[in-house]
């Protein structure tokens, strides 16, 4: 996976907001797992991954504007 997205990565993470936001999604994933809840972890892995998606079909399709990422409660 990383190996493919070696050159995606810094595209994505070019934006200091989505790299935060990025980031704080990471952080409530592994909070998720170190409480052993696995519902949670699986749903907001499940976000964060369609988040990601949406960009780049975004990026792909040439939409031009911001795709939509899902917004995730604090845990």
């Amino acid at each position: 996976y990383y190996l493919m997205g070696e050159q995606r990565l810094p595209i994505y993470f070019n934006d200091p907001e989505r790299s935060m936001r990025s980031h704080a999604e990471h952080i409530q994933i592994y909070e998720a797992l170190l409480r052993r809840d696995g519902n949670l972890a699986q749903a907001l892995m499940s976000a964060h991954l369609q988040g990601a998606e949406s960009y780049w079909k975004g990026l792909i399709e040439g939409g031009g504007a911001e795709p939509h990422s899902p917004a995730l409660e604090p845990v």
